[in-house]
């Protein structure tokens, strides 16, 4: 019954449009404006799923769209820029920050403070040292990050060589926290 009562309310909405639509065509002399109609947001929303088929002969600007879900913006707010900022914190290729220290652990303090205080520093997506010269003495708590995870290589005496060597990886925990490492040896 509720169906059967919408239906005909729409059918008098389209009607009365129509006939307010070809008189207002017809008459353009006409001094007296045409009668407007006025429903609430309810009662036209509770018409749209009733899912009558409009008639055939109503004209285009009359014809009920359908949703496409969200659409792109365009011009202003559509743009690069403007969905690189909303991407907020992460940049949209990770940036790489290379070093050769020769000695980490003497450059640790001044490390620390870059990586509060530099943009570069901060944001960087992963910072690699080499020649880090660390060996499995210097605990990882001497070389820690606030924000960074710590990934380290330190050079074995199955190298060949005692002293110098090594690499350590800082990730940023904004940018990855979900990684997987694996130590595999490469050397000849």
């Amino acid at each position: 019954m509720a169906n059967f009562a919408q239906g005909v309310l729409l059918a008098l909405i389209v009607w009365e449009l129509l006939t307010t639509y070809q008189t207002a065509a017809q008459t353009r002399e006409e001094t007296k404006p045409a009668p407007s109609l006025c429903y609430s947001k309810h009662a036209l929303m509770s018409l749209r799923p009733t899912g009558l088929i409009p008639p055939a002969d109503l004209p285009d600007d009359l014809k009920i769209q359908p949703a496409r879900g969200r659409q792109r913006r365009r011009g202003r707010r559509g743009g690069i820029r403007q969905r690189l900022r909303r991407r907020g914190n992460r940049p949209p290729l990770p940036s790489l920050l290379l070093s050769n220290v020769r000695s980490l652990r003497s450059k640790m303090e001044e490390l620390r403070v870059n990586s509060k205080i530099c943009f570069e520093y901060r944001e960087s997506s992963v910072m690699v040292f080499t020649e880090t010269w660390l060996h499995q003495d210097i605990p990882d708590s001497l070389i820690r990050l606030d924000g960074f995870s710590l990934i380290r290589a330190d050079r074995t005496e199955l190298s060949g060589k005692s002293r110098g060597g090594g690499v350590c990886l800082f990730v940023n925990d904004s940018w990855c926290k979900n990684y997987t490492w694996e130590r595999s040896k490469s050397c000849h």
